[in-house]
């Protein structure tokens, strides 16, 4: 992808479903799986959207979403912070020591 694809128009698309939609659960896991597969084309305040979303559905369902993350190739940015979450920590803490093996 292209920075040039990623224009205002699919940003504000992205804005506005987590706007309308956020206790929409497959919604959410979309959200988090396009916002850090597009992470480094978006601007700052739409990261920072994303991550909120992604804090809430570590909540609510950290396997799914490691899963839904994992098989778009973007661990590396889920597992860049502690969650807080159990089994989400542990298992990023797996993913670290592949990559840095």
């Amino acid at each position: 992808m292209r920075a040039s694809e990623l224009d205002s128009e699919f940003q504000r698309a992205l804005t506005n479903t987590i706007r309308y939609e956020p206790n929409e659960r497959t919604l959410q896991i979309e959200v988090v799986k396009l916002g850090l597969l597009t992470w480094e084309w978006l601007d700052e305040r739409i990261q920072d959207k994303v991550w909120e979303v992604a804090e809430v559905v570590i909540k609510r369902d950290p396997k799914t979403l490691y899963k839904a993350v994992d098989s778009y190739g973007r661990l590396d940015l889920l597992c860049s912070v502690e969650t807080g979450d159990e089994w989400l920590d542990a298992e990023c803490a797996k993913f670290q020591g592949k990559i840095n093996n």
